[in-house]
């Protein structure tokens, strides 16, 4: 659409008390050619380069891998990037009496656009930075609503220039260590609803680099003090050991319980063995980590226990007969931390997901991405794709 429907006032054509005629000026559409160019020149380029020095000035190539120049590498991938797309389901129609109730959950206005998008994106990091899309849904007046004949206050209403709605709303924030034996921290927030939130150890989080400490009152980070990182500095990653926290040389060290098993990298033992069965087929990795990321998405909020059957999903590609499936279950005989019985199954262990599980089997198996099996704490999370044809045998995929 080039231009949005609007209400005018035709001068020309008067009514019978000869004021002007209101009517309505149909929206501009441009044609599908036109439409994919200017989608490639404002969106998908500046992604590179960027596009606008006050608001964009640079684009990933710029800030991440060999092509970086003399900017930080913010987004190289042991920083472990993640990306949020964030993107406006199709309105109701305007004549529905629920049209301002949100709806079309799952659906995509411009489904076109935002798949090449993600795959644009998924180029770019190589498939290493999840990808999470999240739709909403658009504001709209109630069909009932007593001002919806003006145009700028329909306008109004639908930007919520008063910012006194969540819809379509993204916020991010990110809280620094507040000395230097905490951590630091950020949450991502969708439409006032926590979506994700993590922590961890500065000090360790990339080598070489020092943790500014913000003065008391103060957020300015440059005004700080910077820790020391000594050669006794501890990574972050999480180990099975037990550790002793003191407030001084002479208090006795408080042991903490044993944390919950860490996450054992997907192995070839692990993998499923695609020259033993038939039954496995080499899929687009695309499609295999944007659906990865969906299932992740549709059960992060849910919790794995002892002797937790799992849960299980799966989507079809009818056009190349192949069957995505996703599996998430306890491992037998498994025993949870002493602090908790549960384990999360969007965020199982620390500064490890749901889609970081997916996509190291699909990554590490090198089986034409078959998929396979990883241990994350005590859930284990599996994928594979099979052939949907009237081979039996290929009809239980975890095997």
């Amino acid at each position: 659409m080039l231009k949005a429907p609007y209400v005018y006032q035709d001068l020309e054509d008067l009514d019978e008390n000869d004021k002007p005629i209101k009517k309505l000026q149909p929206p501009e559409w441009e044609d599908d050619v036109s439409k994919a160019k200017r989608f490639y020149t404002e969106v998908i380029k500046p992604l590179h380069k960027g596009n606008d020095p006050n608001f964009h000035a640079f684009g990933l190539d710029e800030l991440r891998g060999a092509k970086s120049t003399s900017l930080n590498r913010y987004f190289d991938d042991k920083n472990h990037p993640k990306v949020f797309i964030f993107t406006p389901r199709p309105r109701a129609d305007e004549t529905s009496p629920t049209r301002d109730i949100p709806q079309n959950e799952g659906r995509w206005a411009y489904g076109k656009e935002i798949t090449d998008l993600n795959a644009e994106l998924d180029g770019i990091f190589g498939y290493k930075a999840p990808i999470t899309i999240v739709d909403y849904y658009p504001i709209m007046t109630p069909l009932d609503w007593p001002d919806n004949d003006n145009e700028e206050a329909v306008s109004e209403y639908q930007s919520d220039k008063p910012g006194s709605q969540v819809s379509g709303k993204i916020l991010i924030q990110y809280k620094p260590a507040p000395d230097c034996r905490g951590q630091a921290s950020y949450r991502v927030w969708f439409e006032g609803a926590l979506h994700e939130e993590k922590s961890w150890d500065p000090l360790a989080w990339r080598d070489g680099y020092q943790q500014i400490i913000p003065p008391l009152n103060n957020q300015k980070r440059d005004n700080g003090t910077s820790c020391k990182i000594s050669s006794s500095s501890s990574s972050s990653s999480a180990t099975a050991s037990s550790t002793s926290v003191s407030s001084s040389p002479t208090t006795t060290p408080i042991t903490t319980p044993t944390p919950i098993p860490t996450m054992v990298p997907a192995s070839p033992e692990s993998c499923y063995n695609s020259q033993k069965r038939g039954c496995y087929k080499a899929v687009d990795p695309a499609t295999a980590y944007s659906k990865s990321d969906d299932f992740c998405n549709k059960h992060m909020s849910i919790n794995g226990f002892k002797d937790w059957l799992g849960i299980q999903f799966a989507w079809n590609d009818f056009s190349n007969s192949t069957s995505y499936n996703w599996k998430v279950s306890w491992k037998p005989g498994c025993v949870a931390g002493q602090d908790s019985t549960e384990i999360n199954v969007g965020q199982p262990i620390p500064m490890f997901s749901c889609e970081d599980a997916m996509r190291l089997v699909i990554e590490k198996c090198n089986n034409g991405f078959h998929g396979g099996t990883a241990l994350a704490g005590c859930l284990m999370y599996s994928f594979s794709a099979v052939n949907m044809g009237d081979d039996v045998s290929c009809s239980s995929p975890f095997v």
